[in-house]
């Protein structure tokens, strides 16, 4: 098959010479692209500390939180899962891999691909890699008013609906006798990636507050400043493999576009605030709120002065990241319409030495005749992984919580950027000091995880995928988080020189 995925190329010089932190990365991105950076954190999302980290599941839920100041100090969180490539979980150790100690087997023949192995099914097949780095961040509340604030650096990065043999061509190369002599007709699969920076500006306020009954709406307005992207959209591959040398294609249509500087995307990692595009970007959610008093009066002029009211349960409703981002800036994008054409993987070898521009117009030569006649723009755009967020919590008992969460990623285009469905239940314990959750997910709908996230008063760190840390499950998925934070309880006032007008506080 033809490899359009070379167009990242560059990707693999920055990461080859990463030790283990990357590897499990670089392998699902040679999987994906041959080469070119937590999904939803709930352990540090939901809850009412959560702060301004919450804020990124439902914006309406900055006006529930047990503080009135909360200020993200530092934070960050990498995730990564696919359904094609592993490493058997009786073959690694995850400390031993980051400190170098533990030599990591071969599986293939190749010298990059045979540091994993691949489930043997012909099931379609999808790869994911989501990263942000919270820069300062900040949430207010004033009474039934709430502000917030915060920047980031985000990377998503998605495969989906990938033909299962596509990425065993991939692994195995074209010498793979089984595969050679069949036809294959796959259509309408994408890879994508996308690296922006975003400015985030959110507001939340109660709107119906009577009889226990309390509503709040929120708003994320988001700047969002492109750093770079591509995308291969495939809408039709007709092919065969004729040995290991020869690919005839009956039909072949795809889009593949990129942004990035003319010296690749590896570039892009050694000047990262030099945005090449731009784009504006939204949540928008609600929270209803059963208080455990159906009466309250709860007034203050200063903001340290309303106090914290406990719920039954709350339940919110969220669309997230809506938007997109446009290129304008080294930008190129090239459509491939062709029929019975044949490709030497002789010819495509040559790829690899290649940048993103100067491959696209020599693969342009080889399918076309010309160099440039797949070129057909110069801008592009990239939509942002948007999805529907559900959330139910409810207060079961003292310091014990049980939250629940469906994510549903809405789909806009092939090219865009896609989050990944979830459903979880995520039981807690939770106090001002400690507190404890155990996210249990269903992943994509097809694959259960066990999460486990530890908070000791503002410091928080968690997992999604503890069996990939504890080595008991096949290393396919990698999920990481964590925050440092400062904030003030709400209810209680500085003592200092007026006197004490803090409130007693019934939690």
């Amino acid at each position: 098959m033809v490899k359009l995925y070379l167009i990242f190329n560059d990707v693999n010089f920055y990461l080859i010479h990463k030790r283990w932190g990357l590897i499990i990365l670089f392998l699902v991105l040679r999987m994906v692209y041959n080469p070119m950076l937590g999904q939803e954190s709930l352990g540090q999302s939901l809850g009412n500390y959560s702060g301004v980290w919450g804020g990124l599941l439902n914006p309406a839920s900055l006006t529930s939180n047990k503080v009135f100041l909360d200020v993200n100090i530092a934070g960050a969180q990498v995730h990564f899962s696919n359904n094609f490539a592993y490493i058997p979980y009786k073959d690694y150790s995850l400390f031993g891999l980051i400190t170098a100690d533990t030599i990591i087997p071969k599986y293939g023949k190749y010298l990059y691909n045979g540091y994993y192995t691949y489930f043997k099914n012909q099931h379609h097949k999808w790869a994911r890699i989501n990263s942000r780095i919270m820069g300062p961040s900040a949430m207010f509340q004033n009474g039934k008013n709430a502000f917030a604030v915060s920047s980031s650096i985000r990377f998503a990065s998605s495969g989906m609906d990938i033909p299962w043999e596509t990425l065993v061509f991939m692994y195995e190369d074209l010498t793979y006798e089984p595969l050679q002599g069949i036809r294959f007709d796959d259509s309408d699969f994408s890879f994508s990636l996308l690296t922006w920076e975003e400015l985030a500006f959110s507001y939340a306020g109660v709107i119906y507050d009577r009889n226990g009954n309390q509503l709040s709406a929120g708003i994320t307005g988001k700047l969002l400043f492109g750093l770079n992207g591509g995308y291969s959209e495939f809408r039709i591959v007709d092919y065969i493999a004729i040995d290991s040398k020869t690919v005839d294609f009956y039909r072949f249509q795809t889009n593949v576009a990129f942004a990035m500087p003319s010296t690749g995307l590896a570039s892009s990692f050694s000047h990262p605030f030099s945005s090449v595009g731009f784009g504006l970007g939204a949540d928008v959610g609600f929270t209803f709120i059963k208080k455990s008093n159906r009466y309250s009066d709860n007034r203050g002029y200063r903001p340290c002065e309303f106090a914290y009211e406990d719920y039954s349960y709350k339940v919110g409703l969220a669309i997230l990241d809506l938007g997109g981002i446009s290129f304008h800036k080294d930008t190129e994008l090239h459509t491939f319409n062709v029929e019975d054409v044949t490709l030497n993987t002789d010819d495509l070898d040559t790829l690899k030495g290649m940048t993103a521009d100067v491959g696209m117009r020599y693969l342009s030569k080889l399918m076309l005749g010309d160099s440039n006649a797949s070129l057909k723009d110069n801008k592009m755009r990239i939509g942002l992984p948007t999805a529907l967020s559900l959330q139910f919590d409810w207060h079961a008992l003292g310091s014990y919580y049980v939250g629940m969460v469906w994510i549903q990623p809405l789909h806009f285009h092939l090219k865009d950027t896609k989050r990944a469905a979830q459903i979880a239940v995520i039981p807690r314990y939770e106090t001002r000091m400690l507190g404890i959750s155990l996210p249990l997910s269903l992943y994509q709908y097809e694959r259960w995880r066990f999460g486990l996230a530890l908070r000791f008063y503002t410091l928080t760190v968690g997992t999604e995928c503890m069996g990939t840390i504890l080595d008991f499950k096949d290393m396919d998925s990698v999920d990481f988080y964590f925050s440092f934070k400062f904030n003030l309880d709400k209810g209680r006032c500085n003592s200092f020189k007026r006197g004490a007008c803090a409130k007693k506080r019934d939690w």
